[in-house]
């Protein structure tokens, strides 16, 4: 039976399962990783990089997911898709072995090639380069026009004439000469800003342009211009694409501009401006505003405004700070910063000396003040000016440097902390420790709510609470504006709230939050695995929203839209669940409405916890990997809330296909 047994072993030979190929050095150097990734607002298109992660060329790829067919771009960078989802805008690299020949060749920086700017149409197939592109900028939230700006061209060099010796050149015809010489493209002078009406051939040219902008839902934008001649001197000019009008705003021949902005739909605007003359050190910045309302922008602040006067003479507008317009319109912010002194230019090199001085009983390592050096040259202290009352707030100094405002910057609270009175225990404690206050917006009042308390503060969506996580006390606190009251919301009773893994000898910290619901009505705060509903009032019980604590997996929310303030509270999360025994992870799906949890995808791999959204539309793509598996993205359609099953999802990038 033995001699029977080993014929038919060696006659039928034992079939073993297949198994990858060992990776080889070439192999690795072939590796790619996956960047920047992109999806149309109507989920019909992605895009993303394969770069390599030694050397080479990046690789655009375009996935239609119609066709399921992908177009490949060589040496593509900054990938992006117009709001209508009509065009793929990139820019295009010289090749890099190209560079490297003429590098060592020593050809001069301004000589090599440039990029080039692509505009891909998605609806026809067609594409179209445009050469010596320095960069370009697409509508965030409205579509039909673009801008790019041309790399500086100088032109060719004049061949100097010979000499004519019948001729003595006067002095005076030498000055009239020197000053026809024509301005040139230059990093100082600006370059050429084409504006670009995609699906025409409309374009408007605007020369010489140092800093642009569009607005981010009206269709306009701002640019600064540093002037080509007398009929087009330097300023600050708004191009309306409706009508392609250019309206001067501000016009200065020797001016300088910076730090353009705009409300939302591009109806008021600030910026910077330097119309002294002078050869002053120090530069007197003017704050500049501007609404459809005036004709010309107006000077809205400067160093002679009344709001730095008394404590803070001798203070500027900040050439550091850009000015932000609140969501409504109403509140425009701006940065205001104290003068640095100046070096004594009146002394000869050898004659500075060149010391450097420190205290031992600093608040600050000497280490962090020059790691911190040119950070702190350029800080600024906001000031809120209303707009409709005409208004000066003065809010930041240096005794309370750190402020947090509300996104939207339309409430009437900010936050403000500072933990300098305690820099010292910063060299041993592992949390900064900070006196937090609450400060009116109209009036510029503070109202100090913690001190010395080692916490990290934030402001709710609507500025209704101030919410911070006490180390010493291991528990989430909320101070209301309303009642002007601080209550303590955890207790570890019903669930432990603080970090039950912490191993180090400092105070554990929480597992954090998901966000609020709409109103500041309740707040969704994490254990080691659920989700809880928290009333900051106090006046409901808290309610445990998952129930992963039963089977060691842990829920936590995944935020789809970026712009996402609050959480409404009927809505339906996308959660990311890790099960600590199994150590597999996927999504699920709660109802805030009825509190059911779904239980969506799940397996033997690592989840992504940033899957990317179509703004329009139910497209999800995401990436998952474990020890076998490279994490290529794959493309799903979001089930709705009667659908169980999931469509099947689709792989779209295959970035290393030697692994397999």
């Amino acid at each position: 039976m033995r001699s029977l047994g080993l014929f038919f072993l060696l006659l039928f030979p034992v079939i073993l399962p297949a198994q990858k190929k060992a990776l080889e050095l070439d192999d690795v150097q072939r590796w790619k990783k996956i960047s920047d990734t992109r999806i149309t607002p109507d989920g019909n298109w992605v895009a993303y990089l394969l770069a390599p992660t030694t050397e080479g060329d990046n690789v655009l790829c375009l996935w239609n997911a119609k066709t399921r067919q992908t177009i490949r771009f060589e040496r593509a960078v900054s990938p992006n898709f117009t709001y209508d989802s009509r065009y793929l805008v990139f820019q295009v690299k010289p090749h890099l072995d190209t560079l490297k020949a003429q590098r060592r060749r020593k050809v001069k920086k301004d000589d090599l090639p440039k990029d080039s700017l692509a505009i891909y149409s998605l609806t026809t197939g067609q594409m179209e380069t445009i050469p010596d592109v320095q960069s370009y900028a697409l509508p965030e939230k409205w579509a039909g026009w673009m801008a790019y700006q041309l790399e500086p061209v100088k032109p060719p060099k004049e061949k100097k004439a010979a000499p004519d010796s019948t001729r003595a050149e006067k002095p005076a015809e030498q000055e009239k000469d020197k000053k026809k010489v024509k301005k040139e493209d230059a990093k100082e002078n600006g370059s050429r800003l084409v504006l670009r009406q995609l699906g025409s051939e409309a374009t408007d040219t605007i020369y010489f342009v140092r800093e642009y902008r569009f607005a981010k839902r009206g269709d306009n934008m701002l640019a600064y211009s540093t002037g080509r001649d007398s009929s087009f001197p330097a300023g600050v000019y708004r191009f309306t694409c409706a009508d392609r009008q250019l309206k001067p705003l501000f016009q200065f021949e020797k001016g300088k501009f910076a730090q353009l902005a705009l409300d939302d739909w591009g109806r008021q605007t600030a910026f910077l401006a330097d119309t002294d003359t002078s050869k002053a050190r120090i530069r007197p910045w003017q704050l500049c505003y501007w609404t459809d309302s005036l004709d010309q922008a107006i000077v809205l602040a400067d160093t002679g405004s009344v709001f730095l006067s008394d404590e803070r003479t001798g203070w500027n507008i900040s050439e550091h700070a850009r000015p932000v317009f609140s969501e409504d319109g109403e509140k425009l912010y701006f940065g205001i910063a104290p003068q640095l002194p100046l070096p004594d230019t009146s002394l000869l090199s050898e004659e500075i000396v060149n010391v450097e001085v420190w205290a031992w009983n600093s608040n600050r390592l000497y280490t962090e003040l020059e790691n911190s050096l040119s950070t702190d040259k350029k800080r600024s202290y906001p000031v809120v000016y209303h707009i409709d009352g005409n208004k000066f707030v003065p809010l930041g100094d240096p005794d309370l440097p750190d402020w947090r405002f509300q996104e939207q910057r339309e409430a009437g609270l900010a936050l403000a902390y500072t933990d300098e009175p305690y820099g010292l225990y910063r060299q041993w404690e592992s949390y900064p420790r900070r006196d937090v206050y609450a400060v009116d917006l109209k009036t510029g009042i503070r109202q100090k709510i913690a001190e010395n308390l080692p916490c990290s503060p934030s402001l709710s969506p609507d500025a209704h609470f101030i919410l911070w996580w006490s180390y010493p006390d291991t528990a989430w606190f909320a101070w209301s504006a309303g009642p002007n009251k601080t209550r303590q919301l955890t207790f570890n009773q019903a669930s432990c709230f603080f970090n039950t893994e912490h191993n180090t000898p400092s105070d554990p910290p929480a597992y954090g939050m998901a966000g609020w619901l709409n109103g500041d009505a309740t707040l969704l705060i994490y254990d080691r695995y659920d989700i809880w509903q928290i009333d900051p009032t106090g006046k409901t019980e808290p309610r445990r929203l998952t129930q992963g604590r039963e089977d060691h997996v842990r829920y936590r929310y995944i935020r789809l839209d970026p712009e996402e303030r609050a959480i409404a509270p009927d809505a339906r999360l996308l959660l990311h669940h890790f099960n600590e025994d199994t150590r597999d992870e996927g999504y699920a799906w709660l109802d805030l409405g009825s509190g059911i949890v779904s239980p969506w995808l799940d397996g033997a791999y690592s989840y992504t916890r940033r899957p990317l959204k179509a703004e329009k539309a139910n497209k999800l793509v995401y990436d998952r990997q474990n020890y076998q598996t490279f994490p290529d993205l794959y493309y799903n359609t979001i089930p709705d809330r009667t659908k169980r099953m999931p469509p099947p999802e689709v792989r779209i990038s295959d970035a290393n296909p030697q692994t397999a």
